[in-house]
Parts: C-alpha cells; sequence; structure tokens
C-alpha cells in the first residue's frame, strides 16, 4: 500500500528505503520509507495493508514479555508516574475520566485509576493484551481498532502514548479524538522524537511504526486539528530512543506560518541510514567470524528485529537456520517467511546448539534467562553484546 503525506496531502514522497521483509505470520512484503518534500514528515511507504496490519496487531505483536508474567519494566513504572505528574501539575487536578487508544495490558489505567480517576478505559488490538488487562489489573477494555470504534462518552482525557506512529492517517484520529473530548479536554500525546541522530538506536525503521515526527510536524498535526499544547517535554536519555511528549488542549490554535522540516529531517535521515547500513554490516561481519559458512543455529526472537535482520544482512543464506524461537503463545507454529516459530518447550536444545539473540532493546533480558542453556554447552551469541 503507497501512502501520502496526511500533513499536506503530498502523493509525490522522496523514497529512500524500498525492501522485501519476511514478517511473523505472513509471506514476505515490500515495506519503504520516505520523505515528504514539502513539509518533512518522513514516513513508510508503501506498508501493510491497513487489514493486514490490524490482523498482525490482534494475532501476532506482543508489547509485553512474557517472561516477567506480564509485569511492567522499571521504565515503563517511571514513564507512567512521569506521565501522570504533568496531567497533575499542568492541570492542576486528577481527570474525572480517561480514555487511553492503544491501552495494552492496562498497566497505565490501573495507576490513573489509583490516582483517583472514576472512570477508565480504554481499546487495543491485541486479544492477550486486553485478557491480561483483566487479569492483572481488574481493567475492562476492548478488542478492537480506534478508527471504528464508537465511543459512548465524552471524556477529560485521551490518553495516546507510543499510538500516532502506529496510526495510518493521524490528523483523522486528532480529529476523532476532538469529538470524544469534553469542552476544554486534555489529550496527553508521547511519540518516538526523529531528532538527535547520536541518540537514534539501530532498527529505527520498523514495520509499525508507520510515521517519524519531529517537534515541528507533530506541533504542525495538532494545529491542523485544533489543539493548542500546553506542555512539550522531549526525553533523550530514558528510553531506547528519544521521545516528545505533548499535553494538549481541545481549544483553537493556528500558526499562520510554518516552516518546512524537509531540510534538517533529510540530513537526519540520510545520516542515519548511513550509520544502520554500517550497523548491518558490522553484525554479518561478527556473526560471519564466529559462524562458519553453513552453520546450523536456531534464531530467538520472532519479531519485527529479526525481520530487520535477515533484509539488512545475508545470513538467513550464509547459516543454516534450523528455526525461530520466541515466548510468545501469539508467534507459535507461525511462518516466518520460509521458517517456522516454535515455543522454547517444544525445541531440544542442547549440548553444541547455536542461539543467536534477535532484538536490541530486549537482549540483555533475553540473555540473562537463556544462561540455562549456556550452562548445558549452549552457545549463545549476541548480536550487540559480548559474546
Amino acid at each position: 500500500m503507497k501512502r501520502k503525506c496526511f500533513l499536506c496531502d503530498n502523493d509525490k514522497l522522496t523514497v529512500l528505503i524500498n525492501q522485501w521483509w519476511d514478517l511473523p505470520g505472513f509471506e514476505s512484503k515490500e515495506i519503504g520509507f520516505a520523505i515528504c518534500p514539502t513539509c518533512g514528515l518522513i514516513l513508510q511507504t508503501p506498508s501493510l495493508d491497513p487489514i493486514d496490519m490490524y490482523t498482525y496487531y490482534k494475532e501476532t505483536a506482543v508489547y509485553i514479555n512474557p517472561g516477567r508474567n506480564g509485569k511492567p519494566t522499571l521504565n515503563k513504572e517511571r514513564d507512567v508516574k512521569r506521565q501522570l505528574n504533568i496531567i497533575t501539575d499542568v492541570t492542576g487536578t486528577v481527570p474525572n475520566s480517561v480514555f487511553q487508544i492503544g491501552c495494552s495490558d492496562g498497566y497505565t489505567l490501573s495507576r490513573f485509576r489509583n490516582a483517583g480517576v472514576s472512570i477508565v478505559e480504554g481499546i487495543d488490538p491485541n486479544i492477550e493484551s486486553c485478557k491480561l488487562a483483566k487479569e492483572l489489573y481488574n481493567i475492562e477494555t476492548t478488542v478492537g481498532i480506534f478508527e471504528e470504534y464508537n465511543p459512548r462518552y465524552k471524556y477529560d482525557l485521551l490518553i495516546l502514548t507510543h499510538i500516532l506512529e502506529h496510526l495510518y492517517n493521524p490528523k483523522e484520529i486528532m480529529f476523532k479524538c476532538y469529538n470524544m473530548l469534553k469542552n476544554k479536554g486534555w489529550v496527553l500525546i508521547e511519540v518516538p522524537l526523529f531528532e538527535r541522530m547520536d541518540k537514534l538506536p539501530p532498527g529505527v525503521f520498523s514495520l509499525e511504526h508507520l510515521n517519524y515526527f519531529s517537534e515541528l510536524t507533530l506541533l504542525r498535526l495538532l494545529s491542523l486539528t485544533e489543539y493548542t499544547p500546553y506542555l512539550i517535554e522531549k526525553l533523550y536519555y530514558n528510553n531506547i530512543y528519544p521521545v516528545i511528549t505533548v499535553l494538549a488542549r481541545k481549544e483553537k490554535w493556528r500558526y499562520h506560518e510554518w516552516n518546512s522540516d524537509f531540510k534538517r529531517a533529510y540530513s537526519i535521515l540520510v545520516d542515519y541510514l548511513k550509520k544502520d547500513k554500517e550497523n548491518w554490516q558490522h553484525i554479518e561481519i561478527k556473526i560471519k567470524k564466529q559462524l562458519k559458512k553453513g552453520t546450523s543455529v536456531y534464531i530467538w526472537g520472532a519479531g519485527i528485529h529479526t525481520s530487520q535482520l535477515f533484509a539488512n544482512t545475508d545470513l538467513k543464506e550464509y547459516l543454516h537456520i534450523k528455526g525461530i524461537i520466541d515466548s510468545s503463545p501469539t508467534k507459535w507454529k507461525k511462518n516466518f517467511g520460509n521458517l517456522k516459530c516454535y515455543s522454547p518447550s517444544s525445541v531440544n536444545i542442547k549440548k553444541g546448539d547455536v542461539i543467536i539473540i534477535s532484538s536490541y532493546a530486549s537482549e540483555q533480558e533475553i540473555y540473562e534467562g537463556l544462561k540455562k542453556y549456556q550452562d548445558k554447552g549452549v552457545d549463545l551469541i549476541r548480536l550487540y553484546g559480548e559474546g
């Protein structure tokens, strides 16, 4: 599916990446990334058809770690605490009603309820996440996609943390949110920030992220949909990538002169793509130094990082990959290109086997969980850390 810029309706985009990706649960798909020469917005095109993407989110995607039994990371706990503080500091009160788009396992809503919010509701496309919200926090959520959701009420606050980067048309979504808010209601938005190339990690350009915002393009979106920002906060060090948090109110705010962000964004984009290419080349060389051509290995991790690994290196052809192992039940028995994903318990991992850990964000956590295999003579290879 080819997309156009949702900020300025431009369909003549400058494409800089175009690759075929193996994806969990799908045949290989063409994925690309481009920049709008008019406003400087970076976005994914071509991308999966929305129906395919919804199927992926509903049946396969995982934003919780089964190894933690659904418990949030310390970073997640810290982020939600920070977001709560932002709302109470800026508005001076705890909202009475909150709706979260992309509520995942319900942890954020549970923290808001504990802070005194009377009505907490949310929607998420993933069935398992909504089950966890009920099991872990007794939060009732809706399984579905927000674009098709028919709201029952108007709310004091809508939460869209790490959501707009996943949506095909954030402008339409922000208008829908506008109609769901009470008069002078609030939206809390947080997205990855495409600034500071030195802080952008490997594999930023992902299947799930359809849009890559700068401060300028995000504020332009808010202006177009009649929200006024009351707080803008950039964080470069707390997460694996930079983020920008905005608390905005439902009231008209117009910038009459918008400068294009193209020159700045294009410069960072070109430099980052060079850096990212070098990263994948380094990984390929590292593996080839440790393993001979045709070595039998398992890949641990049936996520998008493995899609990126196969798209950006020739390791799939260089190695004999026996299969992909993942701790998430939503991925078991699904095809990953021409490979199959297995549960850890279904694979007889024994002395002499080789496991490559394919993850950037969770590499250390996965490695700690696999040390039991290492003690039995299994060779664990990390792409980023030592070993």
